[in-house]
C-alpha cells in the first residue's frame, strides 16, 4: 500500500471522527471565558422548556443546560485527558522496556477495551479511602491505562527491534536506548496516536461512568456522567436533561474511535 492510498483510507476516519471531536472540544473550552448563562450567578427559573434564551431548557437547580452542558464537558475531558496522558507517560517506556528485556509479548496487543473493569475497582478501592473527586477519577483512568499502554505496545517494539536495521545499527556499536530512540520511536508515532485516541475515548467512557455511579466527580463537582445521574428522577418530564449529556458522550467516544480506526488502518508501515 504506498501513501497515497494510505491517506485515502485515513481521510474519512480523521475528518469524521477528529472533525467531531475538536467541535465538541472547542465548544468546551469556550466555557472557560463564555457560558450563555453563567453556572454561579442567580438561579434561573427550573426545568423551563426548551426553546427562547434557553435552547435546551434549564435543570431542575434552575441551570441553563447550554451552559451546563459545555462546562461539564470540559470537566469530563480535562480528566480524562489528564488520566490518558498519565497513562501513556507511564504505560509506553514500560512496554518498550519490556519488549526489549523479556521478548514476545504473552498478550494480545491490543487490551484498551479492558480497562472499564479494573477502572471501577480502582475507583471503588479509591473512594474508600476519601471523598469523590476528579483524583479519584484520574488515577482510575491513569492506572488501568498504563498496563493496557504498555501491552499494546510491547508486541509492535518486539517486532521493530527485530527487524534487520535494528540489528545492523546495534552491530554497528549503537547501544539500546539510541537504537530505539533512532529506529523504533519514530515507526511507533502512528501506532501511539492511534492507542493515544482509543485511551481518550475509553477515559471519557471510564469517567462518565464513576460520575453516574457516584464515585468520582470532574472539577467544579460537575461532568457529564454527573449531570446524567442527577436527571434520573425527571427523565418522564424532561428527557433531555439526559439525552443531551448521553449524545454528548457517545459524541465523543465515536469520534474518537473513527480518528483512531483511521490512523491505524490508514498509515503505511505503522505497527498495528
Amino acid at each position: 500500500m504506498n501513501a497515497l492510498t494510505g491517506l485515502r483510507n485515513i481521510r474519512w476516519g480523521l475528518v469524521a471522527g477528529g472533525g467531531a471531536g475538536l467541535l465538541l472540544g472547542a465548544l468546551a473550552l469556550v466555557s472557560l471565558v463564555w457560558v450563555p448563562f453563567p453556572l454561579a450567578g442567580p438561579p434561573l427559573s427550573p426545568l423551563s422548556e426548551p426553546g427562547g434564551p434557553h435552547l435546551l431548557g434549564t435543570d431542575q437547580a434552575g441551570r441553563d443546560m447550554v451552559s451546563l452542558l459545555m462546562s461539564a464537558a470540559l470537566s469530563s475531558l480535562a480528566v480524562a485527558g489528564f488520566g490518558t496522558l498519565i497513562a501513556l507517560l507511564v504505560g509506553l517506556p514500560a512496554g518498550a522496556l519490556a519488549a526489549a528485556r523479556l521478548g514476545a509479548c504473552p498478550q494480545p496487543a491490543r487490551v484498551s477495551a479492558l480497562m472499564l473493569a479494573p477502572a471501577l475497582v480502582v475507583a471503588m478501592l479509591l473512594a474508600a479511602l476519601g471523598s469523590a473527586g476528579p483524583g479519584i477519577a484520574i488515577l482510575a483512568v491513569a492506572m488501568p491505562g498504563a498496563v493496557a499502554s504498555a501491552f499494546s505496545v510491547w508486541g509492535p517494539v518486539d517486532a521493530l527491534l527485530g527487524r534487520d536495521y535494528v540489528a545492523a545499527a546495534r552491530i554497528a556499536g549503537l547501544t539500546a536506548l539510541p537504537a530505539m530512540q533512532r529506529h523504533v520511536l519514530p515507526a511507533l508515532l502512528p501506532l501511539v496516536a492511534a492507542l493515544g485516541l482509543e485511551l481518550f475515548a475509553a477515559a471519557i467512557l471510564i469517567e462518565a461512568s464513576l460520575g453516574f455511579l457516584g464515585l468520582a466527580a470532574g472539577t467544579g463537582g460537575t461532568g457529564l456522567g454527573v449531570m446524567l445521574r442527577e436527571a434520573q428522577g425527571f427523565m418522564q418530564i424532561r428527557p433531555l436533561l439526559a439525552i443531551a449529556p448521553g449524545v454528548t458522550i457517545v459524541t465523543l467516544i465515536v469520534a474518537l474511535q473513527l480518528a483512531a480506526r483511521g490512523l491505524r488502518q490508514g498509515i503505511d508501515g505503522s505497527p498495528a
